[in-house]
This record gives structure tokens, C-alpha cells and sequence, in this order.
């Protein structure tokens, strides 16, 4: 054995083992970096000259979320507390992201106990107006779109200041498969050091079970069986993932929900939401008149006619004794097959699949 061959080898393996080991606590602190940091509220500082004040020199203090969702509909508060511990006025931009159905309802900020309501507006009326009120030397608070995303900016954050700033949301939440869920993004949740509280109110016409949270531990307070409370505060917070609350509705019977809104000088709008109960007894199941349009002109030659002619029958199959039907194929003009609705028998049902 060449001992000095063996001897290098031995030399070596120390040096390649501290470099292995150097690159994967790197690696891990570049990952722990990351999953700390990637996740949280998107917000920056910065002095009127554009100067960044030093790290943790504007933490983001406490976040708080007020949430009341009644009939399925989700309105929410959002409040960030920042201070400025640092020798100069600061400008603050955060950046948050919203589901794609949720509405801002409004956005103000505070000075001292003033409270002060900023202007709602697109990416480009924003920076213009922006920039005129800061020339003016004023305290603007704007929130703009940003692709599908907001994102506010107010300034000034004087020294020693604590400075709150509201946010407002509506949010109209699906029900899937008889589950309603109410989703906190991760991107909006803080990074270490910031006190961080959840509230979440459930009313609703129709008893309320099986509540759920996921990605916290929250307490769970009931004030009977159509109204509870979801209540979560934690110090320091930091999370890896979304902030999420289901429940299901005890759906015994039809619930309809009907939610208006009419701004000064605006027309008025309306939303209704009909949930169906969970289970459907055969006898409860009443009769439907339905016309089946189907497209037999030029363009569906081929494939798609056929899909279209087996989509058809496999709902015509479906219909049930006391259903009324008709089947119109249009291409210039239409062309009923039956000419009226029909009752949905076995001799109609084979002619209209034939």
C-alpha cells in the first residue's frame, strides 16, 4: 500500500467533510431564511430623500383581522399597527393579496386620534395623485390595484409614532360540497415579532357544524347553534401557511339569501344565494320543464357535434317521470323536436335519444 497515497487521502477527508457540512447548514439557513421571510406580509420603508431606515427600525407591531360572515357573506377588517423607531418621517408601502370575488369596501389610517380616509383607486390615478398630495406636503393614504393584487401607501410616519392603518373587504364565500370556507392568505400574514389577532364570527339562518381551523389552533366559542366565534392571538407569529376556517350549514330544508347595496348617487345591486339542503327524498323532488338548444351548424361537424349528441343523452337518461322536455337543434334556424314540452315517459325519451 503506498502509505503516502493513503496519508493525502486521510489529509483530505477531514477538509471534504467540514465543506459538505458548511454547504448544508448554508443551505438550511438559506431555506429557513426563505420559508420566514417569503411568507409574510409584503412591506417596505422608506424616508422622503428615499433613504431605508436600518432593519427593524419599523416593525410591524400587531395585525389584526375582524372577520363577520353572515349568510355566507364575509365582511373584514384589517388593521396594521407600524412604528417608526427610527430619526425621521417614513413612508410606508405594503402590498397584500385578495381572493379573486373580494371587494375592497374601504381604507383609512389615523393620526393620532384622527382618523383619516384614504382614497380607493387603479395603479395610475393612484401614483398621480400620490405625487400631487405629497408636493402639497399633506398626509396621503392611497390604495391601488396592482395586477391582482393591492397595495397602500401612506406617509408620513413620524419618529415615535404608532401609526394604525384599516382596511375593509367583502367577501361572498362558495359553498363546495356542502363545505364553507373562509381563507386568511399567507401572504398577508406577519413575520416574527408582530403581535398577530384573529377573530372570525360565524352567523347564519341555518344551524352552523362542524367548525374547522387549519393552520392555527383557535378557540372555538358558541352562543347557540347559528352563531359562533373563532378567536386566535399569538405573539411573535410567524406562519408557513394559509390561515383556513370550514364549517357546514345543517341544511334541512331551501335557504335563500338575499344581500343589497345601494351607494349614494350609484344604482343600486343585489346578490342572491340559494343553498339546497344536503339530502333530497325521492317524493321531495319536484317536476322541471326543460329546452335542450343544441348547435348542429357547420362549425360542430365532426368531434364536437358528437360530444355534444352524447352529453345530451346522457342527461336526457337522467330526467325523471314527472319532467317536462323539448329538444331544439338550431343552425340558421330552429328546429324544435317535439314542437311543445313533453313528459319525460320511456316513448319519449327513446325517440328524442334516437
Amino acid at each position: 500500500m503506498n502509505t503516502s497515497l493513503e496519508r493525502a487521502r486521510m489529509e483530505r477527508f477531514p477538509k471534504a467533510l467540514y465543506l459538505a457540512a458548511l454547504f448544508v447548514a448554508i443551505l438550511w439557513f438559506a431555506l429557513f431564511y426563505w420559508s420566514r421571510t417569503a411568507l409574510a406580509l409584503d412591506v417596505s420603508f422608506q424616508s422622503a430623500e428615499g433613504e431605508m431606515p436600518p432593519e427593524g427600525k419599523v416593525p410591524v407591531v400587531f395585525q389584526q383581522v375582524d372577520v363577520s360572515i353572515h349568510n355566507q357573506v364575509a365582511a373584514a377588517q384589517h388593521w396594521y399597527h407600524f412604528k417608526n423607531d427610527w430619526d425621521a418621517d417614513v413612508e410606508v408601502t405594503c402590498q397584500f393579496a385578495l381572493s379573486a370575488d373580494e371587494l375592497v369596501e374601504g381604507f383609512s389610517y389615523y393620526n393620532g386620534a384622527e382618523r383619516i380616509v384614504g382614497e380607493v383607486l387603479e395603479k395610475q390615478a393612484a401614483e398621480q395623485v400620490y405625487q400631487e398630495l405629497t408636493g402639497l406636503q399633506r398626509d396621503p393614504g392611497l390604495l391601488e390595484k396592482v395586477g391582482d393584487k393591492f397595495r397602500f401607501r401612506v406617509y408620513p410616519i413620524q419618529p415615535g409614532e404608532n401609526k394604525p392603518v384599516e382596511l375593509r373587504t367583502m367577501l361572498p364565500l362558495e359553498m363546495r360540497e356542502g363545505v364553507i370556507e373562509y381563507v386568511v392568505p399567507k401572504e398577508n400574514l406577519p413575520s416574527d415579532g408582530t403581535v398577530f389577532s384573529l377573530r372570525v364570527d360565524i352567523a347564519d339562518d341555518l344551524p352552523i357544524k362542524d367548525i374547522e381551523t387549519v393552520g392555527f389552533k383557535g378557540i372555538i366559542k358558541s352562543f347557540g347553534s347559528r352563531h359562533h366565534r373563532i378567536v386566535f392571538e399569538q405573539e411573535d407569529a410567524a406562519f408557513q401557511q394559509d390561515l383556513i376556517i370550514r364549517y357546514r350549514l345543517e341544511a334541512n330544508d331551501y335557504a335563500m339569501r338575499f344581500v343589497s347595496h345601494k351607494g349614494q348617487g350609484a344604482d343600486g345591486a343585489f346578490m342572491l344565494l340559494v343553498t339546497p339542503k344536503e339530502k333530497v327524498e325521492q317524493d321531495e323532488v319536484i317536476g322541471r320543464d326543460i329546452v335542450f338548444v343544441m348547435d348542429i351548424s357547420g362549425s360542430m361537424a365532426g368531434q364536437p357535434l358528437e360530444q355534444t349528441k352524447w352529453g345530451l343523452v346522457t342527461i336526457i337518461e337522467k330526467l325523471n317521470a314527472d319532467d317536462r322536455f323539448d329538444v331544439v337543434a338550431f343552425d340558421d334556424e330552429s328546429s324544435p323536436f317535439f314542437g311543445s314540452l313533453v313528459a319525460a315517459s320511456e316513448e319519449n325519451l327513446s325517440d328524442a335519444m334516437q
